[in-house]
């Protein structure tokens, strides 16, 4: 009946680590996607600073 329980006890301490280890996973995944597109971001950002704007082109603010 004790070894039952021991036997019990030790499922849910493994089934608890893995959930742990299964968030933790997915978390790391998110903020590796979102890093990924903070750096396209700033890429484009500093591409877009780069380029100097013609006279031909309208600016944002001439934009009706």
């Amino acid at each position: 009946m004790t070894n039952e329980y021991v036997a019990a006890a030790y499922g849910v301490i493994i089934f608890a680590l893995l959930m742990y280890v299964v968030v933790v996973g997915l978390k790391a995944a998110r903020m590796a996607r979102e890093a990924e597109l903070l750096a396209l971001l700033v890429e484009r950002a500093a591409g877009d600073a780069s380029e100097p704007e013609t006279a031909d082109a309208p600016g944002p603010a001439s934009i009706t």
